[in-house]
């Protein structure tokens, strides 16, 4: 019935090294060809292996992103390609309606991959499924590492696709849209150096104003692509006190202290002492003569290292001066003496 009728097509080939989705190209075909017949002008016209060849599709009629896999190469295209009268309407109006895209890869490894668990479907169930999103990130913390892309068995999560090379405060990625607030604070922590709960993140909407987003079960999939977030680090307030191991007022209130979460310890030292001398608090502070110490009640406890962060439950602290160097390490190994006794 439809042979002989010339068709437009938009062929996209997808490499699978780097999982770029490449520009459509538009291509004549026949509406009477095969899948496989299909494949076969496909490979001439683009040098590529038919016999390792898959061709994926967009499920047009589908409410959702979903791709189909033009995997029997007896089918027609007109059944493949043309579904709900498309094609019946292109014959009556003597033009065609829709231009159907094709996603092709050739790879003769991943062709023997089942199609779920084929780098081409993870990758154009992606390109479809993703958003991106121009992200502002808090100066990096020491932990905070970089990291092009990261993809699961599932499929990529998310895709650094540029980065401010001043300060690389300034990020657009490309985020797969059905993943949660959750997933996403996750993705960003390699980037930012601080845990989940150390940071917050905020839509940018109209006027330049903040929208904390909070409902961390809840998906990206209403967020625009091409929208603005910025990640603040949350701030925790403490009270620091003064330890005076010799002397008999050893726990004397210094003042409170707003830091940021996630901030390291040695940095929260840098940071005490600066802010002692403003206030002119009576002590004598230096960076490698002072250590912190969680306060339990008035009794001094654990030890917090210079590598260490802050965190979102810190409330009191003590702050001790050392008439030595820092004897954090020390301390460590003491403690695993006494354990190993």
């Amino acid at each position: 019935m439809f042979d002989g009728v010339g068709i437009n097509l938009e062929i996209s080939v997808v490499d699978l090294t780097t999982g770029k989705v490449g520009p459509a190209k538009l291509m004549r075909g026949d509406g009477g060809w095969t899948v496989g017949e299909l494949k076969q002008y496909i490979g001439e016209s683009f040098n590529l292996i038919s016999s390792s060849m898959r061709l994926l599709i967009l499920d047009r009629i589908s409410s959702v992103c979903d791709v189909i896999h033009l995997e029997n190469g007896e089918s027609s295209l007109k059944d493949v390609l043309f579904k709900g009268g498309v094609f019946s309407s292109h014959k009556l109006h003597r033009e065609q309606l829709v231009v159907p895209t094709i996603y092709v890869s050739s790879d003769p490894i991943d062709f023997l991959e089942k199609y779920k668990d084929s780098l081409m479907y993870k990758y154009v169930d992606f390109h479809f499924n993703s958003i991106l999103l121009d992200i502002t990130l808090p100066p990096p913390q020491p932990e905070a590492t970089l990291s092009a892309t990261n993809v699961t068995e599932g499929g990529t999560i998310m895709k650094i696709i540029s980065m401010n090379e001043e300060n690389k405060r300034k990020i657009k990625v490309q985020v797969d849209k059905r993943i949660t607030l959750a997933q996403l604070k996750k993705e960003l922590v390699p980037l930012i150096g601080v845990p989940p709960t150390g940071f917050r993140v905020y839509e940018i909407r109209y006027n330049n104003e903040e929208y904390k987003m909070e409902k961390l079960d809840e998906t990206l999939i209403d967020i625009i692509s091409g929208s603005k977030l910025i990640v603040r680090l949350g701030r925790v307030r403490i009270k620091l006190y003064l330890l005076q191991v010799n002397n008999t007022n050893f726990c004397k209130y210094m003042m409170e202290f707003i830091v940021a979460v996630g901030t390291a310890v040695r940095e929260f030292k840098k940071q005490i002492i600066e802010e002692a001398k403003v206030q002119g608090i009576d002590c004598v502070l230096e960076l490698d003569k002072m250590r912190l110490r969680e306060k339990r009640g008035v009794y001094p406890d654990t030890v917090y290292l210079d590598h260490q962060v802050i965190g979102a439950s810190w409330e009191t602290c003590y702050v001790e001066p050392l008439k030595g160097h820092n004897l954090n390490i020390f301390i460590l190994n003491c403690i695993a003496g006494f354990i190993f006794w």
